[in-house]
Order: structure tokens, then sequence, then C-alpha cells
């Protein structure tokens, strides 16, 4: 259940979470008794999820869980650091199979540049993370 459905009729139960949410919202000073009221029936007024989700738009969290805030479709630099690693280490070990099919005798330091690589980009993804 999502915002980008707002077309989607609101039931009983996400009715009465929204409710919940304005209501921590006033007892944390977010909204003050008028707007919670104004809120609230605007609220038990709603038909759709959309009506509902504009209720939300200067507030943080909490909100009903089918109200999210705006967040991109596809984000490419999280998408991309979970496959990053999958895709390294298969790479890298082909790459060291191919070395040892192809060169009699490679020197030992040449079996280590793979591992290396690997080493190198799992710790630059960690880094970017945590930062």
């Amino acid at each position: 259940m999502r915002a980008d459905q707002p077309h989607l009729r609101l039931s009983d139960d996400e009715r009465q979470e929204t409710l919940d949410a304005l209501a921590e919202h006033m007892r944390t000073g977010r909204l003050d008794v008028t707007e919670f009221g104004d809120r609230s029936s605007q609220a038990t007024a709603a038909q759709t999820r959309g009506e509902v989700a504009e209720l939300f738009t200067d507030l943080p969290e909490p909100r009903p869980a089918f109200v999210l805030p705006n967040q991109p479709a596809f984000a490419p630099s999280r998408a991309l650091g979970r496959r990053l690693p999958a895709a390294v280490v298969p790479i890298a070990g082909i790459a060291v199979v191919a070395a040892l099919l192809l060169i009699p005798r490679v020197p030992v330091l040449l079996l280590l540049v793979p591992v290396a690589l690997v080493l190198v980009v799992l710790w630059l993804l960690a880094g970017r993370r945590a930062g």
C-alpha cells in the first residue's frame, strides 16, 4: 500500500490510522487543537488515499503506513550498491581461473590482483553506506 496509488479508496482501518497519526502530532505539539480538528474532519470525510496524503505534506513521521514519503521509483546508487559485490566476486573468480589456464606459470602476485579488487570495492561500498 503506497502513496503512489492516490486513487484507491480508504478503508475504515486506514482512516483510523490517519486519525491516530494526527492525534500523535497534536500530542507532540506539531498541531494545535483547531488544526487537529480541521485535519481530523478532512480525514473523516476523505474517500481516497490521495486526500489523506495531502494532510501530511508538512508533517514528519508518524504517518499512516500507506502514506510514504516521496521516494524516487528507482535509486541507481542503492541498486548498484546491492548488486556490485555480487557481480564482482564471480568476475574475480573467472579472472583467476582464466589466468591459471592461459598463463602457464602465473606469479602469485597476479592472483592477488582480483582479490585486492574485490576488497577495495567492498571497502568503498561500506564507506558509502556508513556515510
